[in-house]
């Protein structure tokens, strides 16, 4: 069967924050990384970010994901939502609208997921800014 059949049976996509809708190069992704260790400063208690991202760099080899990695190190005393929240901050910072990607997005068959699975994407897709 050809692969655009396929997309067109399609039940649901997945579409990840992270650098899957908009090219690396807009700084969104890096500054989701940095906010990572501030929050694990913040809110965690670790001394330095440099000092977190050691921790985070071992916890993401053995887990594969932030949360998990954190959760598994025995942080339990704040919810998902507000690390999400935390990470994820405004990506209208970084990007706007783009209302080629926009069409793409709408025009695919199935229900639409965005921001690393846990928000319905609304059609919120971004540019980098000029």
């Amino acid at each position: 069967m050809p692969a655009h059949r396929d997309v067109e049976r399609a039940p649901v996509w997945i579409f990840d924050l992270d650098g899957t809708l908009y090219p690396k190069s807009t700084g969104y992704e890096d500054a989701c990384f940095d906010r990572i260790f501030e929050f694990m400063v913040r809110e965690l208690g670790y001394e330095s970010t440099s000092n977190a991202r050691s921790v985070w760099r071992e916890l993401h080899a053995a887990h594969h994901q932030t949360l998990k990695g954190l959760r598994a190190a025995g942080h339990t005393d704040f919810s998902s939502e507000s690390f999400w929240e935390f990470f994820r901050g405004d990506p209208a910072e970084y990007v706007r609208p783009n209302a080629k990607v926009s069409k793409f997005v709408q025009s695919l068959c199935g229900r639409k997921y965005g921001k690393a699975f846990s928000f319905l994407l609304r059609v919120q897709t971004y540019e980098p800014h000029d």
